[in-house]
């Protein structure tokens, strides 16, 4: 888990409750539970386009990267979902 997914987890971690039950905040899903669940995907890219090369007596290559953060809701309901939401 990077720093970033950790931060995320930190913030939300037994913040969000549904009846006065704690939804847990997650990495990964995990098929076997049944509990209502928040996970985190963030998917980092790096394309052609965001490479800056700058030609001096040394070469200097600057990679700009693109993350993107996903957060999914996991829920048995769509009343527990409305109420994540809410």
């Amino acid at each position: 888990m990077n720093k970033l997914e950790q931060y995320l987890v930190a913030l939300l971690q037994e913040k969000i409750h549904i009846n006065n039950n704690t939804v847990y905040v997650r990495r990964n899903f995990q098929e076997d539970s049944e509990l209502p669940c928040i996970t985190i995907d963030i998917a980092s890219t790096v394309t052609n386009e965001s490479v800056e090369r700058i030609i001096t007596s040394t070469e200097t290559v600057r990679l700009k990267r693109r993350s993107e953060i996903d957060l999914n809701i996991w829920c048995n309901t769509e009343d527990e979902r409305e109420s994540i939401l809410t």
